[in-house]
């Protein structure tokens, strides 16, 4: 009887894991142990977050482009089931106002329409002297400095505050005050009470600055801001709604392309072959491959975009129920085996489908991708071009710290971290958002200075393929930045 008894006996649930999880101490690149695991074990799982909830944690390549393009899929963080980041973001949900962020259907078009005059390709074309010059500068300016050149400080933040305040007309002298509410008020763990007041603070700022733009005796400006006002005045946005709009493409297009400039120069360097490959190259569509590869092999977005399901879903073998969470994770679906060979290799001639990624916040790729795919094109092309640092720490000591957040509840990815001491990988919590990624900034001696030449590009616009995302660089020539990586 008891032999039967036991026999019959149900087996134990198999433990939810906790979300987000810990990168490995010796790799920068890839995504936590624990989720790869997951994901190898199947394309959807059930995974624990702060509040006790047990979303879906999505993982698979093709799972993720599905989802992504499915319209019973929302983004709207006010809904039942919604996995929030932190308990901040939950206790402001209805304080907060709507926008592209977390608005679905005729709601996210409409807020899609407000920001389409900042994006269009001739207003992004127009940016690219300006973000070649600020390039430039701060290059020539880091090799003209003292040895070993902090990247991260010196380059990879600096050059798209000032991009991003070009585009946006925020003056640049602001920035480190956003950086400093945005820490405040949007980290991982930030209660109710901070996240009201970084909130708040960035807001005001921004409602401000739109409503000194509507006074048009200024005259006219082409950039996002003047244009939100332009559509204040024209009764199509309330000034919280411009306001809150602004603020978002502010931290958004900063701390992705910032990221992406160091954590794009690291690789590289980590992976001398394949900077020789961007070295030799004469194709410009090389470059552009180049770049695609990077933002898979890297995935910026490390933590998962928030979604929640408006009905039932049937997808790989799984029910997503009505009201059940979703949690989309692009780094490990960037690393699925199912879509890529080697997945955890960086190969800059891979060809094939390419990664998923997200520029700091989902709804705003389709337009804001075109000018940080330049920003990174720039950066990491003059960079190639400096002189090749005489040393660098080795990978096999590292430490580090795992901060995350975001602005909207929706993303998270890895930030830029502190430079490089006693041959070690010391990362910081740069404190701008909920983008800090895990990247160590290299600290490279540099020796003498190579010749470098200008070259233009021109962008494609992004385009939606199967409904996810993504940018489509391409260069008219390679740049400047190739050298200096060891080879």
């Amino acid at each position: 009887m008891s032999d039967t008894l036991a026999s019959s006996a149900p087996e134990a649930a198999p433990e939810i894991p906790d979300y987000p999880m810990a990168r490995a101490a010796g790799c920068p690149f890839a995504p936590p142990p624990g989720v790869m695991a997951l994901a190898n074990a199947g394309p959807l799982s059930r995974v624990r977050i702060w509040d006790g909830s047990t979303p879906w944690l999505i993982t698979g390549y093709e799972q993720v482009r599905e989802l992504f393009s499915d319209s019973r899929v929302s983004v709207d963080d006010r809904l039942p089931g919604f996995p929030h980041w932190n308990a901040g973001m939950l206790s402001t949900v209805h304080k907060r106002p709507r926008s592209v962020f977390t608005a679905d259907g005729e709601e996210h078009t409409r807020f899609r329409r407000m920001l389409s005059k900042p994006f269009t390709f001739k207003r992004v074309e127009g940016l690219r002297p300006t973000i070649q010059q600020i390039t430039d500068d701060h290059i020539d300016a880091m090799l003209a400095g003292p040895k070993p050149a902090d990247l991260v400080a010196a380059l990879a933040l600096p050059v798209p505050s000032l991009v991003i305040s070009q585009l946006l007309g925020v003056p640049y002298e602001d920035a480190g005050m956003f950086q400093h509410h945005a820490s405040v008020g949007l980290a991982r763990y930030a209660t109710g009470e901070d996240t009201v007041k970084g909130a708040m603070s960035l807001h005001k700022y921004l409602a401000r600055l739109v409503e000194a733009r509507m006074d048009s005796t200024l005259g006219e400006k082409e950039d996002a801001v003047s244009d939100l006002a332009e559509r204040v005045r024209a009764g199509e946005l309330s000034v919280k709604e411009a306001a809150q709009l602004g603020t978002g493409l502010l931290i958004a297009g900063h701390e992705t392309t910032a990221n992406m400039i160091g954590l794009g120069v690291l690789a590289l360097l980590e992976h001398p072959e394949q900077a020789a490959i961007l070295r030799d190259a004469e194709d410009p569509k090389v470059v552009a491959n180049a770049v695609e590869e990077l933002l898979r092999y890297l995935s910026i977005i490390q933590t998962g975009q928030r979604r929640v399901a408006l009905e039932d879903i049937h997808i790989a073998g799984e029910t997503i129920r009505a009201g059940e969470g979703i949690i989309i994770d692009l780094a490990p679906a960037n690393w699925d085996p199912r879509a890529f060979t080697e997945p955890d290799r960086l190969y800059l001639h891979r060809s094939g489908p390419t990664g998923m990624w997200h520029s700091g916040t989902a709804g705003i790729s389709a337009w804001a991708s075109s000018w940080p795919a330049r920003n990174c094109r720039s950066s990491t092309e003059r960079c190639c071009g400096a002189s090749p640092p005489s040393r660098w720490p080795s990978p096999s000591k590292t430490s580090r710290s795992n901060t995350i957040g975001s602005p909207t509840g929706s993303t998270n990815c890895r930030s830029p971290g502190d430079h490089f001491r006693r041959s070690e990988w010391r990362l910081h919590d740069v404190g701008s958002n909920q983008h800090n990624v895990a990247l160590p900034a290299r600290r490279l001696r540099r020796t003498e200075e190579s010749p470098r030449t200008r070259r233009g590009y021109r962008p494609r616009p992004a385009r939606r393929d199967g409904g996810v995302l993504r940018r489509q660089p391409h260069l008219a020539g390679r740049g400047h930045f190739l050298r200096a990586l060891p080879g």
